[in-house]
């Protein structure tokens, strides 16, 4: 039961200080941008807390069952996806250093769109290669 609340209250922790960051923000220069830029904010934290219950539910019923946590296939699947998604989030963050260069969007939301996008490229990637399998070459 530890191994469920531990999760959870990280998402939850998560959750909360995101929350707080969200509201705590000064007054926009652009609002309409702004507006946009916090709603895609929110939607992708949803995401992730959804997801991170997902696993943490998927664990739990997996231990009920008696499967080992990390086996052979998992473990090579993460380290996949961990490769390919770092390959691709180099290029992510070479289009936004172009896009930062025309002096289109600030510099710390720069930051936080390549983050969101690099977490996004992570459990893209991790879907992709879990659903197809891994070959080994």
């Amino acid at each position: 039961m530890k191994q469920f609340f531990i999760p959870i209250s990280i998402l939850t922790v998560v959750l909360v200080l995101s929350g707080i960051w969200t509201f705590q923000t000064g007054e926009p220069q652009n609002t309409k941008f702004f507006l946009y830029s916090e709603i895609i904010h929110v939607g992708v934290i949803f995401i992730f807390i959804i997801l991170g219950a997902y696993f943490s539910y998927s664990r739990m019923q997996s231990r009920k069952k008696g499967f080992p946590e990390d086996d052979e296939l998992s473990k090579r699947i993460v380290q996949k996806t961990a490769a390919l998604s770092f390959y691709i989030s180099l290029f992510l963050w070479l289009i936004l250093l172009y896009i930062q260069k025309s002096n289109i969007i600030n510099n710390k939301v720069l930051f936080s769109y390549g983050f969101i996008g690099m977490a996004l490229i992570f459990i893209f990637t991790w879907i992709v290669l879990k659903s197809r399998g891994v070959r080994d070459v």
